[in-house]
């Protein structure tokens, strides 16, 4: 055997290990189990990696449109802090989509456990996987920007020359996203230790709802941060800002840092020390304890009796049968177990949580907290704004399946009162889609004062709810999480037209309409409204239940969109298959 044999077969069980843990990484019960794992990875990147396809095109054009040199030193300045704050958001993103295969889990600890592999190979294989992830998607997202905008800047005089300009672009805007990944991952393994599967699992969904946040905030208030940017990069807040630490790295590589930069560097290189080290030291050390914990039983919350009765009060009152009650409690239970419907959710959630700060905030700066004292559009139209995003959520989720191999259970015991089925689906989006909306309305009206405004606010937002509900049930006909899902079937495509004036209609409509009630109460413009929305949505309902009735049954199997056709089943035994079905 060569050396070069027997290094390669010391190397070998951790290689594969790595692979084999870099392949979880992207198991998801989002996709079908035939979609090809490098196809998933690549149009992941691909998502990811389009702002910094098309921003530097967009940015350059702006540079040679700048005149003056205090212009352009500012310009420059927020250019690169764009740069670095997407480039740490998306490495936030592949974070917590890669949240459950980080650390191991009970089926690792159960596969690998009593095979003689050494922790040492185990740890190796699983940080080199780590390591891979963090490459592609790094370099992926950053590597046009930084032969584009990095030379550019540097030609413009970013830096002391383009070449330093791209180093100076590549090291900060990578550092930047290490820090955040490895942040995430060492605030994962602290939750594991301390509070354990539990703990983490809520604090994923957290972070997974602040950074959808974040992402868009980077479009909707880099506006305002670019008037507000100092060129001497010494201002308090501009250190209170994490984007703004690699900023400063980025001044001190290219050769000509403005005032403030060293501090700013300094605090970048040591917090990406802190966090790798972190993260590094929490894995190795507490990777035997860890699998250790995944081998014992789930933690099993502790039902205490104040919440058994508002679950059993909630279920009664919003379902009078029991096939209603059981879809009802399966979309619940699921959407709380199932981490991958959680990350779907918490992403609409975000959506909705940006979309209405990007409407508050600007309120706030231009006229103080006073300004939430009385009625405007962007508070009116906040309740909707989430019940809307949230809605649109869930209606989705309950259409993909969680355990494609368990469904035939469920299959099996098809109910033959599909309306109720169908009725229990409603009473979890109007609990959870429309029933925080109600909240924040309520919220809105006791910080107004008027108890008229807030009943009519709180009206207003129930009635648009149960439209929004009975709209989107209309074409439901199977029980949630049980039938088979194609991703890319959307129209969205082609109808975002119309998708985009009903977000429209539908979140600033009533919102305008409330504000008339405000100036012009009148009692025919009410019944006029409540005609509109809950007769409309009372005859979608009927309709939707006629329709249910008169199907065959519920649909468990979605045609593949993709498959080829087969012909019209004129062969022997395409033709007797259908037929010995009927006997």
């Amino acid at each position: 055997m060569t050396p070069r044999d027997a290094a390669r077969g010391t190397t070998t069980p951790t290689r594969l290990l790595a692979r084999t843990f870099f392949g979880r990484f992207f198991e998801s019960d989002l996709l079908p189990p035939d979609v090809p794992q490098a196809q998933f990875v690549v149009w992941s990147l691909a998502f990811l990696a389009m702002p910094g396809l098309l921003l530097p095109i967009k940015l350059i054009g702006s540079l040679l449109q700048t005149q003056g040199p205090e212009a352009l030193t500012r310009a420059l300045l927020l250019h690169r802090l764009i740069f670095i704050a997407l480039s740490m958001t998306v490495a936030g993103v592949v974070a917590l989509i890669v949240w459950d295969g980080v650390f191991p889990d009970r089926r690792d600890a159960r596969i690998l456990t009593p095979l003689p592999v050494s922790g040492r190979v185990l740890i190796g294989a699983r940080l080199l996987a780590l390591a891979a992830l963090c490459c592609i998607f790094i370099i992926g997202v950053n590597a046009v920007p930084t032969l584009t905008y990095g030379l550019a800047a540097g030609a413009f005089g970013g830096a002391t020359n383009p070449l330093r300009g791209l180093v100076a672009h590549f090291v900060s805007t990578t550092m930047a996203a290490v820090f955040v990944f490895t942040a995430l991952l060492a605030l994962q393994g602290l939750a594991l230790n301390v509070g354990g599967s539990r703990a983490a699992d809520r604090l994923s969904f957290l972070a997974q709802i602040l950074f959808v946040l974040a992402l868009l905030q980077v479009a909707f208030f880099m506006p305002m941060v670019a008037g507000a940017l100092p060129s001497d990069l010494r201002a308090g807040w501009v250190l209170a800002l994490p984007s703004a630490w690699f900023l400063g790295l980025n001044e001190m590589i290219g050769g000509r840092p403005a005032a403030g930069a060293p501090v700013l560097a300094a605090t970048a290189l040591a917090a990406t020390a802190v966090s790798t080290s972190a993260a590094v030291a929490l894995f190795v050390l507490t990777h035997a304890r860890l699998t250790r914990l995944a081998l014992e039983s789930r933690e099993i919350a502790a039902r205490t009796r104040l919440r058994v009765t508002i679950s059993t009060v909630a279920t009664r009152a919003l379902c009078r049968t029991p096939v209603a009650r059981a879809v009802f409690e399966l979309v619940l239970r699921t959407l709380a177990r199932s981490r991958s419907h959680r990350l779907l959710m918490s992403a609409y959630v975000g959506v909705a949580g940006a979309v209405i700060a990007s409407g508050i905030v600007p309120l706030i700066i231009r006229r103080g907290v006073a300004a939430l004292g009385a009625p405007n559009l962007e508070m009116l139209a906040g309740p909707l704004l989430l019940s809307f995003f949230t809605l649109i959520g869930m209606r989705i989720a309950v259409a993909i399946p969680t355990e494609p191999r368990a469904r035939w259970a469920v299959r099996m015991a098809e109910p033959r009162d599909r309306v109720a089925a169908i009725k229990g689906v409603r009473a979890a989006l109007l609990l959870i889609g429309v029933g925080p909306s109600l909240v924040l309305a309520a919220v809105n009206g006791i910080m107004w004062g008027s108890l008229s405004m807030l009943a009519t606010h709180v009206y207003v937002s129930a009635a648009m709810g149960i439209l929004l509900v009975s709209i989107l049930l209309l074409s439901l006909a199977k029980i949630p999480f049980t039938s088979t899902y194609y991703p890319g079937t959307s129209r969205f495509g082609v109808a975002w037209p119309l998708y985009l004036t009903g977000f429209i209609t539908y979140a600033f409509a009533p919102a305008r309409i409330q504000l008339a009630l405000q100036r012009n109460p009148s009692t025919a413009a009410v019944v006029v409204f409540s005609v509109m929305t809950i007769g409309v949505a009372l005859a979608l309902g009927l309709w939707r239940n006629y329709k249910l009735r008169a199907q065959v049954g519920l649909t468990f199997e979605e045609e593949d969109p993709s498959s080829m056709f087969q012909g019209f089943s004129l062969s022997e035994g395409m033709a007797a298959a259908p037929e010995s079905r009927l006997h």
